[in-house]
This record gives structure tokens, C-alpha cells and sequence, in this order.
């Protein structure tokens, strides 16, 4: 008689036994788009009369229409109707997720956030955010900037700053024109590494053959109208154009934030009483106010204007000549820097005509070029397979009333959406549209009554009114228009309004690198020590060797040193990811060393289900790899400057896990102690 075994493990092998029952896949119901026309996008067709299946947030199949529907699908209703792939915005700057809805509600299912906005929520799911897909770049990295700037001083930086940026969620390393050749070499290196492609502004004083091999998607076209002098030949502007296919380099013309700029010389106060004026986010609606508005507050704003034309007229030239070449173009809109989010691609499509390129070309920027961009070049944003309609593409879908492909002013024709997995009607689009409006309306009421008692001089009043109205963890007033506005009355002697001004404003501004260093620079500035380097510090856990906040930190006396935070995460990403990435686990060997490290596995009860000494079965311990494997929504948390906790979701193979890691920091390296796992 086998002697019983003793509850613990009765009750762990009970549990290990329902966790694999939870497992097990159970069929899930499809939708179906029936009897639609496709427009696959791979090539330039229009299929009738097809059935698109989706299952799983994935097409399963595409087949001639009038097949049986299982019990339990949901059907959609294609007929005379369009189905294309969702649109692909590669350039956008979004100021929250509350304003998603906005590009979804325009067809457009994916968006890069292209520098400068909070990983923690362009680079995974954001709770009750629209489901839109969003994948997000590092901070914009710079040689030298302003106070704003994450200015990279040294190639020996590019570990710690891709490193971190990757383990927080970054897909894609964002550079600009001030960036010296070495150290863009040694970040591209980095980068490339992770899986991350380079997008960035060509440097300026570089030569192209120099710095085409360190980026992969350029900009703007603007950078090539700069690059080349008006006066260029035929020759050159052929041998430029040469050098991107050479190099397999990708551009986003991004014409119409151009055009835009011209409108906002000449209709600046106009349109902020339009109706498009109410779904700005608001602190873009106070940057576009005259007395704030770089564009429309020239003291020659007639040849401003006659000047920005004459550019655009020269990137739509650039632009053609880079389509006739065969140099891949994507889609991207910079909005909202001068274009409102979502309704820019209208603008922007009609540019792409207005450069020559035909109705199929140009939606397929916006489609089939950007999604074999990320699958290619980016494989660190785990796009695969999208951009088109055929099986075992991502789902991410638009259906549409009128053929694109005919004109491409249907886009506006939205019937609904569907992207992560979720169909949205066109009604309830503009549901979450009207929704967004009206949580924006008290934001620009509060920018409006900003401007006023600024206007009017009332500081005091203003003062006293913001410190009433408690932020909730959104940008309402532009930060770079407070902090000018604190700094001219600093200049002025009035020093005690300035302070009360910002400190009062302060719960108001985003969240993010750029502003803790304009804030701690004004900090700086008025003498307010402590202030300066409480917003140096914050800033320098975001973004770990940003050299204008290393420089203030010098000058306040205060230790500068990268935090244990980014140090930590750059180990997470760099040897444990590595690990599940690789298929083995000789990229952790020197992070476990011989502490004797620990793995508990926690079902959702909670309930041990294992506890190992990991470091028994580190030597030939290997799994099957999965370059895929990602992490998302790292937080580290240090108790000391050698005692950290790193908490984040690893997705490896199609499952997600909750990981925690304790690590310590001994003889001047990171090593773990422990770690917990949440199992699904």
C-alpha cells in the first residue's frame, strides 16, 4: 500500500491539475464579415462576395460568401460594403489615451508613438482605454537640446538608455537632427540588438552615407528639402534618393503637418472657435493659442506663409521622385502637432495624391508598407503579419461604405473597426468620440480661464483658483507655456508669483521626462533647491543618463549617478529577457550567480506550487526560445541603493506571466535573490 501523501502536496497537485484544466483552449466563438468586398492590400484588388473570418484577434480564413455560420458567431453584414486592413499611423505624438477614440473613429487601428509620451501607457494595454494598438519609441534622443531634451552625451550611455527603455516598453529608438554620428552608431547598435528599429531626423553636418546605416525609418520628407539646397541638381537630389534604396531605408513623408502649418498662420484664431478645436487635447489647445502659437505669431506671417508653401511644394517633388525610385514610403501624420488626431489621414492622404502617387499607392503606406516595416524591421513590437486581409493576419480591420480604390476620400465612409479582437460600429465610435468631447470640455475651460487671468495680469487669482482644482494624472495646460509664463515673471522681479504660479499649476502638466527638466530648470533658476532636484532625480528614473539632468545635478551638488532603478532595468532586459529570448539561460547565468536563488510559482489563489532552487538547474537548463518575448509595464522599486524589486508582465509564447524579481546589488553588479511568478 503506497503511503498517502501529505496535504500540501495532495492539495499543490490539485491545484497544478485545475490550472491545466484552466489551460486547456476552448473553441471560441468567431465573427464573421459576410458577403464583403476585400481589399487585401498586398496587391491592388477588390475581391466580391467573400466571408472573412475572424477568430482570436486573427483572420482564420477568407473564402467565397453563403458557407455555414457556426452557432455562436457573430455576423457582420459586408454587403456593398469594404473591407480593408485598419490604417497605420507611424508618426504620432499622443497626449493620453483618452483620446484614442479619436484616430480609431477615422479607421486607424495602429499608431506609433513617436517619442516623448509616458511608456507606461503607449506600450501595453491601458485600462478603459479604446482598443486601439499602440506602439511606442523611446524618448527622443538628442546630441544636444534644450532644457527639454534627453540629450545622450556619450556612446557609452547607449546600454543603460536602450536597455532601459527597452525592459519599459519601448519598440523603436527615436533620434534627432542634433544627434553626433558615434553616438547614433552605438544607440542603433543597442538597439538593433533588442530587435528595435531606428526612426529619427537625419543628423545635422552628416553626411548621408554616414548616417543612413544607423536609421531605418526617416521622419519626414522635410529632412531632405533641408538636406538639399534649393539650388540642387538633378543629380544630387538622384544621388540622395539612391543612398535611401542603397541602404533599405524607409520615409515618412509626413506632408501634411506642413500644410497644416500654413493654415495655422492664417487661421489661428479661427479655427480655435471650430468645431475640431473641442477634440484637441487641451494642452495642445493652449499651445495653439496666438500668444503661444510659434507658427501664427510672426512678425511677418505673409512670408512665413509663402515660405512654408514653397517647402511643401518641394517635398511633394522629393516625395514622387522617392515613390518612382521604388524608396518604401509609410504612412505618418505627426499629428496633433498641427493636425488634429484621426482626421489628419485625410489630409495626409490627400498630399500623397497631390505628390502623384494613385489611390492603391498611397493607402498602401498606411497598410501593407507600415506593417512589413514593424514585422521587418521592428520585430521588437511584436507586429506580425499586418497590414493586409488574408489568413493569419492580424485583424485589425476597417470596413468601409465606399471604395477607397476608386477614391480615396471613402476613408471617410467608416462603418466600424475592429482591432485587438474588438468589432466597434460606427455608432459606437462616435459614442466614445462624444464621450471624449465632453470629459475634454472643463480641460479647455480651465486653459481658457488660464489665458484670460494671465491676460489680464491677475497671477494671484489664477494661483489660488488651480491650487482649488486638483489634478487627476492628465496634461491639462501645456507645461513649456507655464513654465515660460513662471519664467517671465521671475525675469520681472516677481519672484513670489512665479512660485505660487508653477507650484499650483504643477499637478496640471504631463507626466514625462521633458517636463521634469523645464520644471527643475525653473526650480533651478529661482533658488528653489530642493525642487530642482526632486524633479532631476524623477526625471533622470524615466530617463537614466540624460545629460541636462546629470548637468543640473552637478551644479545643485547633488549625486547624479545613474538611479538603481534604470540599472535594474536595464538588467531585466538585457539578461532576463535574453534568457526566454535566446531559448536558454546562459545570458542569466552572471544575474543568478551562486545565491541559491528561489522560483515560487503562485496559482491566482493564492498557493505555492513550487519552490526550486533555481541555481540547481541553471547548468543545460534550456527552453524553446521565442524572439517575440516581450515585457511590458516594468515597475522597479528600491528600498536602498542596493535593494531592488522589479515587478513587470512577460509574455513568452503566447502566454503571460506576472514576474517579480528581488535583486541586490553587490560588488558593483546586480544580482537576483528571488523570484515570483504569477502563473495565467
Amino acid at each position: 500500500m503506497r503511503p498517502t501523501p501529505p496535504p500540501a502536496f495532495r492539495r499543490a497537485t490539485c491545484l497544478a491539475l485545475l490550472l491545466v484544466a484552466a489551460l486547456a483552449p476552448a473553441a471560441a466563438s468567431a465573427l464573421v464579415f459576410r458577403n464583403v468586398t476585400v481589399l487585401p492590400m498586398d496587391r491592388e484588388a477588390a475581391l466580391p462576395g467573400q466571408d472573412v473570418v475572424v477568430r482570436d484577434g486573427r483572420i482564420v480564413a477568407l473564402r467565397d460568401t453563403g458557407g455555414p455560420i457556426a452557432d455562436g458567431d457573430t455576423v457582420i453584414d459586408g454587403t456593398g460594403r469594404y473591407l480593408m486592413p485598419g490604417l497605420i499611423d507611424l508618426h504620432t505624438h499622443p497626449v493620453s489615451p483618452a483620446e484614442y477614440p479619436l484616430y480609431l473613429r477615422h479607421g486607424i487601428t495602429t499608431i506609433l508613438a513617436a517619442g516623448g509620451e509616458p511608456l507606461e501607457w503607449t506600450a501595453g494595454p491601458v485600462p478603459d482605454a479604446a482598443p486601439l494598438q499602440v506602439i511606442a519609441t523611446t524618448d527622443t534622443l538628442h546630441g544636444k537640446a534644450g532644457p527639454g531634451g534627453y540629450v545622450v552625451a556619450s556612446p557609452e550611455d547607449a546600454p543603460v538608455v536602450v536597455g532601459h527603455a527597452r525592459a519599459a516598453g519601448a519598440s523603436m529608438l527615436k533620434s534627432y537632427t542634433s544627434m553626433p554620428a558615434p553616438v547614433l552608431e552605438a544607440l542603433a547598435a543597442q538597439a538593433r540588438g533588442k530587435g528595435m528599429a531606428v526612426v529619427g531626423h537625419l543628423p545635422a553636418g552628416v553626411p548621408l552615407e554616414q548616417s543612413l546605416p544607423s536609421i531605418d525609418l526617416v521622419a519626414h520628407s522635410e529632412e531632405f528639402a533641408q538636406l538639399l539646397p534649393a539650388e540642387a541638381t538633378d543629380a544630387e537630389i538622384d544621388a540622395a534618393i539612391s543612398a535611401l534604396r542603397r541602404h533599405g531605408t524607409t520615409v515618412s513623408p509626413t506632408l501634411a503637418v506642413v500644410e497644416q502649418i500654413g493654415a495655422q498662420v492664417t487661421m489661428t484664431d479661427t479655427s480655435l472657435r471650430g468645431p475640431e478645436a473641442a477634440l484637441l487635447p487641451a494642452p495642445i489647445y493652449q499651445g495653439r493659442h496666438r500668444r503661444n502659437n510659434g507658427y501664427a505669431n510672426r512678425s511677418t506671417p505673409a512670408a512665413f506663409a509663402a515660405a512654408v508653401a514653397a517647402q511643401l511644394t518641394r517635398q511633394r517633388d522629393l516625395v514622387a521622385r522617392m515613390h518612382r525610385a521604388g524608396v518604401p514610403l509609410v504612412f505618418g501624420t505627426d499629428t496633433p502637432t498641427t493636425c488634429l488626431p484621426g482626421a489628419c489621414v485625410h489630409h495626409e492622404f490627400a498630399e500623397l495624391r497631390r505628390a502623384g502617387l494613385g489611390n492603391y499607392e498611397a493607402l498602401r503606406t498606411a497598410t501593407f508598407n507600415a506593417g512589413a516595416f514593424l514585422t521587418e524591421k521592428s520585430p521588437a513590437s511584436g507586429s506580425t503579419r499586418l497590414g493586409v486581409v488574408t489568413p493569419g493576419a492580424v485583424a485589425n480591420l476597417v470596413l468601409l461604405e465606399r471604395n477607397p480604390l476608386q477614391d480615396v476620400g471613402a476613408l471617410a465612409s467608416v462603418a466600424g473597426v475592429m482591432s485587438q479582437g474588438q468589432w466597434l460600429p460606427v455608432e459606437q465610435l462616435d459614442h466614445l468620440v462624444q464621450a471624449y468631447r465632453q470629459a475634454e470640455a472643463p480641460r479647455h475651460a480651465l486653459v481658457d480661464r488660464y489665458e484670460a487671468q494671465i491676460a489680464g495680469d491677475d497671477i494671484t487669482a489664477l494661483a489660488q483658483a488651480l491650487k482649488g482644482m486638483p489634478g487627476d494624472g492628465r496634461a491639462t495646460l501645456n507645461a513649456f507655456v507655464v513654465v515660460a509664463d513662471a519664467q517671465r515673471l521671475l525675469d520681472a522681479g516677481r519672484g513670489d508669483e512665479a512660485r505660487a504660479l508653477l507650484t499650483a499649476a504643477r499637478p496640471h502638466l504631463a507626466p514625462g521626462m521633458a517636463v521634469h527638466n523645464v520644471v527643475g530648470t525653473f526650480w533651478l533658476r529661482a533658488g528653489d533647491k530642493p525642487g530642482a532636484i526632486a524633479e532631476f532625480r524623477q526625471s533622470l528614473r524615466i530617463a537614466p543618463r540624460n545629460a541636462n539632468a546629470m548637468a543640473a545635478m552637478r551644479e545643485l551638488g547633488a549625486e547624479a549617478a545613474t538611479t538603481p532603478e534604470a540599472e535594474v532595468a536595464a538588467v531585466v532586459a538585457d539578461q532576463y529577457l535574453a534568457g526566454f529570448r535566446d531559448g536558454n539561460h546562459q545570458a542569466m547565468a552572471d544575474l543568478f550567480a551562486d545565491n541559491g536563488v528561489h522560483v515560487l510559482h503562485i496559482a491566482s489563489d493564492p498557493a505555492p506550487l513550487s519552490v526550486t532552487p533555481l541555481a540547481t538547474r541553471l547548468p543545460g537548463w534550456t527552453r524553446q526560445p521565442d524572439p517575440q518575448a516581450t515585457l511590458s509595464g516594468l515597475r522597479v522599486l528600491c528600498t536602498s541603493d542596493t535593494l531592488c524589486t522589479a515587478s513587470f508582465t512577460l509574455r513568452y509564447r503566447g502566454r503571460e506571466f506576472q514576474d517579480q524579481l528581488n535583486l541586490v546589488r553587490t560588488h558593483g553588479r546586480w544580482t537576483l535573490v528571488a523570484k515570483v511568478t504569477y502563473l495565467p
